[in-house]
């Protein structure tokens, strides 16, 4: 059985989209467990989160060649913590999938107490958003960029949009194209 060129470049396409279909499975999946999971408010230890995320994204942040700086936060919030590691984690791939080819990347997390909450930022000196998409990425599918520019199912924001309104909290980005962005979100405390 001889492939030629052609059949190859089929042959990769394809495996490329089962590679993709199954991602994408994944991401819907975790995307609709998020409704079935029973929603748990417990205390959530955020050095301890920080630290876990920087381990399981090391790999990624190296080879950005990322300055990740974790500011000021509260040491403990209450909310669902599975969820909310998820939330952290989606929103720190995206700034390292999204960063500027000409200089070197920086993330900066941070955290405050607001009345009733905490309120969280990412910001990063990124390719930035588009305004007119401001409101679009949190919808599902709405790939700004095509496969070929920056893999991923087009649904990470979309999770994290669900996960902070299960806390009862709001997401949004503040961007400038070509400059970086800025997301924030609340997540609102319940009394547990």
């Amino acid at each position: 059985g001889y492939i030629d060129d052609t059949g190859r470049e089929y042959l990769s396409f394809i495996m490329d989209g089962v590679k993709n279909m199954n991602a994408l499975i994944d991401d819907l999946l975790h995307y609709s467990e998020l409704d079935t999971r029973k929603h748990i408010s417990q205390d959530v230890h955020l050095p301890t989160m920080m630290f876990m995320l920087e381990k399981m994204q090391e790999k990624n942040i190296k080879s950005a060649a990322a300055n990740l700086v974790i500011g000021k936060m509260p040491e403990t919030i209450t909310g669902d913590k599975a969820k909310i590691r998820q939330l952290f984690e989606a929103l720190l791939s995206n700034a390292l999938k999204f960063r500027h080819p000409d200089r070197p990347l920086q993330i900066e997390i941070s955290g405050k107490e607001i009345e009733n909450g905490y309120e969280f930022s990412f910001v990063d000196n990124g390719i930035g958003v588009k305004e007119e998409f401001f409101g679009k990425i949190f919808e599902m599918f709405k790939k700004l960029h095509s496969r070929k520019e920056y893999d991923g199912t087009g649904i990470g924001l979309a999770l994290c949009k669900k996960i902070v309104e299960q806390h009862d909290g709001e997401i949004n980005v503040q961007s400038t194209l070509g400059e970086g962005s800025i997301f924030s979100f609340t997540i609102m405390r319940h009394n547990v």
